[in-house]
């Protein structure tokens, strides 16, 4: 028999929180020759949020949203003799805080890196080779 007549906890899911958030996107192209282009994107995220409520864990504003503020990317796309292409993307983001919380997640130092792809097309069909993350054996990904 349980003596225990205390009822459970009473638990609420609830978001109260308010955000601002505000950024930036530029992307253009650039076509070099008649053979090569060049692409290029920049993307600035800023965000801000805030408990409305007492209720709200003290490190939610930490983890409802982790985001790099800065992430830039510079591709070459050539098309080379033969029905050959040759690809260069190199690719920049910022790092990510760690967040304390019972399972801490750790921090994504930023990084930079490039991927290769070499491919072969011949009208509809496709066979190509792609390397990436190749400046380092590994990282974590943003």
């Amino acid at each position: 028999m349980d003596t225990n007549l205390n009822p459970p906890p009473t638990i609420i899911f609830a978001n109260s929180q308010r955000a601002e958030s505000w950024g930036l996107e530029l992307s253009g192209s650039f076509q070099a020759t008649a053979w090569w282009r060049l692409r290029c994107g920049y993307t600035y995220f800023d965000k801000t949020i805030w408990a409305t409520s007492a209720q709200v864990l003290p490190i939610s504003e930490e983890f409802e949203g982790v985001d790099p503020r800065n992430i830039a990317m510079l591709q070459s796309i050539m098309d080379l003799p033969k029905n050959f292409q040759l690809d260069l993307i190199g690719r920049y983001a910022d790092s990510l805080p760690s967040i304390p919380t019972t399972q801490p997640v750790p921090a994504v130092p930023a990084y930079v890196t490039f991927d290769l792809r070499v491919a072969w097309i011949y009208k509809s069909f496709e066979i190509s080779i792609v390397g990436q993350n190749l400046l380092e054996g590994e990282h974590t990904e943003v």
